[in-house]
Formats: C-alpha cells, sequence, structure tokens
C-alpha cells in the first residue's frame, strides 16, 4: 500500500491496529498502520508514543529536532510528553516540510479518536523516524554518487578558472606586445611573423582547454544522469517523495561550471 491509499481509505475514520481495549483509536494505532501496511515493518506495541524512537528498533533513523532539520515526506514525527498528558503523539507526515512547519496525517490531535490531515509547527517535537533505505535521496548509492560527481565538477570549475587566469594573461600580453610595436615602429618581418604565430598558438591552446573541459562537463553530467537512472531503477518500487535539494545543488554547479567558462 502506498502513503496515499491509507490517507484516501482513512481519512475521516477511526483506526485500531493493536493495544488495550480501554485505549482504542489512538494516534499510535495510525502510525502503526502505516509503519505495517506501508513500510512493511512489524508494528510497535505497548508503548507511549513519545517513546517510539526507543522501541523502533534498528530498521529506522531516528532524526533528532534542531533549528536546521527539516521532516520530509514519509517519516514518522514524534512529540514529546508535554502533549498527550504526558504520553506524546505521533503522526506521518505527508509532504517534505520546511523550516517552520509540516503537514501530517494524525489521529486523535484536533479530531477526538478520528484520522485526519493536519498542520503543525515544530513546537515539542522531539524528531522523527525515517525506515532506513525507504527514501532513494537519503541513501548511501546517491551520497556517494553525488559525493563522486561534485568532486568531478569542483575540478572542472578549478580548470574553468584557470582557463579565465590564462585569457587574463594573454590579453595582458597582447597589450604589452601592442605597446612595444608602438612605441619601436613597425617590426621587421620575420619578428612580426613570428609574433603572429605565437598568438595563433595561444589561441589555439585556449580553445582546446575550453573544448576539452566543455567534453569534460558534459561527460560528467552524461555520468551522473545514467547513474540516477540506475538508482531510479533500483528504488522504482519505494514510495519517493520529490527530489531533495541536494539534487538540484548538484545542477547548479554544473551550470555555474558552464557559466565560469562561457560568460
Amino acid at each position: 500500500m502506498t502513503l496515499d491509499k491509507l490517507i484516501e481509505q482513512n481519512d475521516g475514520k477511526p483506526v485500531e491496529v493493536a493495544g488495550s481495549a480501554n485505549a482504542k483509536f489512538q494516534c499510535v494505532d495510525l502510525s502503526n498502520l502505516y509503519i505495517r501496511d506501508v513500510l512493511g515493518l512489524p508494528i510497535i506495541e505497548w508503548t507511549d508514543a513519545k517513546d517510539f524512537p526507543e522501541r523502533a528498533g534498528d530498521a529506522y533513523n531516528f532524526i533528532k529536532n534542531t533549528p536546521e532539520a527539516i521532516i520530509e515526506r514519509g517519516d514518522i514525527p514524534v512529540w514529546s510528553g508535554s502533549v498527550g498528558y504526558g504520553h506524546g503523539h505521533i503522526a506521518v507526515c505527508i509532504q517534505d516540510g520546511d523550516i517552520n512547519s509540516f503537514v501530517s496525517f494524525d489521529q486523535n490531535w484536533s479530531t477526538p479518536l478520528r484520522c485526519k490531515i493536519e498542520a503543525h509547527t515544530y513546537q515539542y517535537i522531539r524528531g522523527w523516524l525515517r525506515k532506513k533505505g525507504e527514501n532513494m535521496y537519503e541513501s548511501e548509492d546517491l551520497k556517494e554518487c553525488l559525493r563522486q560527481h561534485s568532486k568531478l565538477v569542483d575540478e572542472c570549475i578549478a580548470k574553468g578558472l584557470k582557463i579565465k587566469e590564462l585569457e587574463k594573461e594573454f590579453e595582458l600580453a597582447n597589450k604589452k606586445i601592442d605597446k612595444l610595436i608602438e612605441a619601436n615602429g613597425i617590426l621587421e618581418n620575420k619578428a612580426e611573423t613570428d609574433l603572429a604565430k605565437a598568438k595563433l598558438d595561444y589561441e589555439k591552446l585556449l580553445a582546446d582547454e575550453k573544448i576539452a573541459f566543455k567534453g569534460e562537463l558534459e561527460r560528467v553530467e552524461e555520468q551522473h544522469r545514467l547513474d540516477l537512472i540506475d538508482l531510479e531503477q533500483k528504488y522504482k518500487d519505494v514510495d519517493l517523495p520529490e527530489p531533495e535539494p541536494k539534487l538540484k545543488t548538484f545542477k547548479q554547479k554544473l551550470a555555474k561550471a558552464l557559466e565560469i567558462l562561457f560568460s
């Protein structure tokens, strides 16, 4: 089952999965339904919502709530005992949040004993559980891919900056030569021919460097595209969110490299 399907089937309804007969339709029931039917993991029983991180086991990463941390779709936010009469609260994040707020699917929050989509701030949030390997964009495969590709792009950017330095040196040398010609009159034919040839050789060197640089960038971008296709195939059966900013940042680096060379 997908997260969207779970919301469609249960929005506005009570959900009961396990636990005490005297505590039905609690927030933990909805989270356990998500854990069982969407994540495919064993439910977490006989514990308060606030204690889920300590009972979740090795199948999850627990991301602590910090000023910089941002919750993502599919994460399981966990509230402290400051809410829920000391028991805490738990839900399922249904879309990527931002630095200030997020939206989740909750049971027993604003509507007692019913499931409902709710908007939240990060107040009283301990952190959130994330299934290991659930998100391709958090996988070690992609992290290593981005590390390698970013290294190549950094090298390309450094090479592009070196080419720009060579262009400046070439421009400065031309100005000096023009001044010498102006000061000493017309040079002898041979010297003038040698000078013109040197200029052409230098220009060809710069042109070759630019072509090689552009080819290297295109190779890096194509390899990055193919690697992502492989990763998407590997994670094709996973309910993925939209790409994280990491991918956008990598593409921005490629654009910057091209801008350095051709601006």
